[in-house]
């Protein structure tokens, strides 16, 4: 489960009976910070998401998740959340300054919360196994091959958390299964 709460939630002392409800009822998988700009305009509160896995000793009942008193927790801060101060999207560019789209022509907005070049690769995955005719697959090819050449490749949020899950060995990760492989 995720919940996005403000930050104010996490660090004011009022608020310690529910930290400890929390604590209580569920392991706290991750806290990630959200980016100031993130739910502009309508808001101006700085949030965090929390992700839990509610306590569990019962396989019935869903994956394994036996209480623990002291355990790791993924944390990080959002920096891109692909907004800029007024609220406005922030996307992707290329050399000439045009917005880059993605194989199915959404612009890409620049954040660093998960990989558009996962996104790129998947979605040339399903192009590829519904289109037939050679002529459209060129067309997407060389599309493809640019948006490769052209996104940034750095660490994001969500393959840190999964690198996480993997080294905790999270029983609500299939076995085998990866950040790359995540449909």
């Amino acid at each position: 489960m995720a919940i996005v709460l403000p930050q104010g939630r996490f660090n004011n002392l009022t608020d310690e009976y529910l930290r400890r409800y929390i604590g209580a009822h569920a392991r706290i998988l991750a806290v990630v910070g959200l980016e100031i700009n993130t739910f502009k305009p309508h808001t101006n509160t700085k949030t965090s998401v929390l992700f839990l896995q509610k306590w569990n000793d019962n396989e019935d009942y869903g994956p394994l998740c036996p209480y623990k008193e002291d355990y790791p927790i993924f944390f990080a801060s959002s920096q891109k959340c692909g907004k800029d101060s007024t609220g406005e999207y922030v996307f992707l560019k290329d050399e000439t300054d045009q917005v880059l789209r993605d194989l199915h022509g959404h612009p890409i907005v620049d954040h660093d919360l998960y990989s558009e070049r996962l996104v790129i690769q998947k979605q040339w995955e399903r192009i590829l196994n519904s289109i037939q005719d050679p002529e459209i697959i060129a067309k997407y090819n060389k599309a493809y091959t640019r948006l490769l050449e052209i996104l940034p490749q750095h660490p994001t949020i969500a393959e840190a958390f999964m690198d996480f899950v993997k080294d905790e060995g999270f029983s609500f990760l299939p076995e085998g299964q990866s950040h790359g492989n995540l449909e």
